[in-house]
C-alpha cells in the first residue's frame, strides 16, 4: 500500500513573520554580551589558592553545596549576557509582522516593494467640496495598499523639500502602514523633485540590499503635478534619472489634481514709489496670475487697509495669463 502525503496542504495554514530592524547597525552592541563572560574568565585567573589549615572545616562546608554556588553562579552569568542582547536588540528597532501563508492565485507570483510617494507641497492644500488634494492622495494611495498581496512591503515617503521618509525599512502589516499614511499632515511648504528623486535612488538600492526576496519595485507618486514643483523635469540630466527608475521598476505618477478647481495666486504686490512722505497719497500695483486650466471671468480684487476695504475691481484672467492691477 502506497501512502502519499501532501505536505503543502498542512503548511498553508501555518503562518509566517518578516522580522526586520528600523537601525540594524544597533545590533553590533550584541558584542558587548561578551564583556561578562570575559571579566568571570579573567576574575577566575585572578585569585591564587592558598592552603590554611583554619579554613578546612569552612571548605568542607562549602564543598556540600558547591554545585548550588556553580549553578547560581552561571544563572547570574548567563542572566547578565541576556540583558545586553536583549538591549542590543531593543536599540536596533525590530519589527515583527505577521501574514498567511500565500496560496491559490497568488502562490508563485513575485513580492513586491511598494514606495508610496505623497506629495506635500502647498498647492495640495486646494479644496473641493471640502476635500483637499492631500486627502484624495491618501486616499488614493490607501486603495493601493489594500489591494496588494499577502508579502508585499511598503515603504512610505513625504514628497517635500528635503523628503520625509516616514518608513524607511519595508513593512508588511496593512494595518500599521495604513496607520501610518492616515496620520499624515500636509507641511504647507515647497517640495523639491530631485531631492526627491535622490531619496528614491538611494531608498530602492538599500531595500534591494536587505530585503532580496522582494524581488519587484513599484513606485506610487501621488501628486497634482504643480508646475512650482515638476517644472524641474525640463532638465535633461533630472529627466534621464525618472527614466531611469522608471525602467528598474514600476514607476508611476498619479494625478489627483482637478483642472475644474479655481487656482489664482498674487504674485508681486509693491509700492510704485521708492520712497514716500506724511500726507502723500500712495499708488499701489499687484500682479495676479491665474494657474487653473480654464478662463475666469469677473474675477474680484480687494485693496484693504487697516481692515477696511477701500477699493475693489474685477479683472478677466485666461489660462495661465497674468495681469497687473492698482490703486491710488
Amino acid at each position: 500500500m502506497l501512502v502519499t502525503l501532501n505536505v503543502s496542504k498542512l503548511l498553508s495554514p501555518l503562518p509566517l513573520a518578516a522580522w526586520t530592524f528600523g537601525s540594524s547597525g544597533m545590533l553590533l552592541w550584541g558584542f558587548a554580551a561578551l564583556l561578562p563572560i570575559v571579566i568571570h574568565l579573567w576574575s577566575r585567573r585572578k585569585y591564587q589558592r592558598v592552603s590554611w589549615a583554619a579554613m578546612d572545616y569552612l571548605l568542607s562546608a562549602v564543598q556540600k553545596h558547591a554545585r548550588r554556588i556553580r549553578l547560581e553562579q552561571w544563572l547570574l552569568l548567563s542572566l547578565r549576557v541576556l540583558i545586553l542582547l536583549l538591549l542590543a536588540l531593543a536599540l536596533a528597532d525590530p519589527m515583527i509582522s505577521w501574514f498567511a501563508r500565500p496560496g491559490g492565485a497568488s502562490q508563485g507570483e513575485p513580492r513586491r516593494h511598494f514606495v508610496l510617494v505623497i506629495d506635500g507641497s502647498f498647492s495640495m492644500g486646494a479644496e473641493q467640496d471640502g476635500v483637499t488634494r492631500f486627502e484624495v492622495a491618501k486616499g488614493v494611495a490607501e486603495k493601493w495598499i489594500r489591494s496588494a498581496r499577502q508579502g508585499d512591503g511598503f515603504t512610505l515617503v513625504m514628497m517635500t523639500n528635503p523628503p520625509q521618509i516616514v518608513i524607511r525599512a519595508p513593512a508588511f502589516d496593512v494595518e500599521d502602514v495604513v496607520r501610518e499614511l492616515k496620520d499624515l499632515q500636509l507641511p504647507h511648504g515647497m517640495a523639491s523633485l530631485e531631492a526627491m528623486v535622490t531619496e528614491l535612488e538611494q531608498l530602492v538600492e538599500q531595500v534591494r540590499r536587505d530585503q532580496p526576496r522582494l524581488e519587484e519595485t513599484v513606485i506610487g507618486v501621488f501628486t497634482d503635478l504643480g508646475e512650482t514643483t515638476w517644472k524641474g523635469v525640463a532638465d535633461r540630466r533630472l529627466a534621464e534619472r525618472l527614466e531611469q527608475l522608471a525602467k528598474n521598476s514600476q514607476f508611476q505618477v498619479v494625478d489627483v489634481g482637478r483642472p475644474e478647481i479655481v487656482n489664482v495666486a498674487i504674485t508681486r504686490c509693491q509700492l510704485k514709489p521708492d520712497w514716500i512722505t506724511v500726507r502723500q497719497e500712495v499708488p499701489w500695483e499687484a500682479e495676479i496670475r491665474n494657474y487653473s486650466k480654464r478662463a475666469i471671468t469677473g474675477q474680484r480684487i480687494d485693496f484693504w487697509v487697516d481692515g477696511q476695504r477701500v477699493h475693489q475691481q474685477s479683472v478677466d484672467l485666461e489660462p495661465g495669463s497674468q495681469v497687473t492691477v492698482g490703486h491710488r
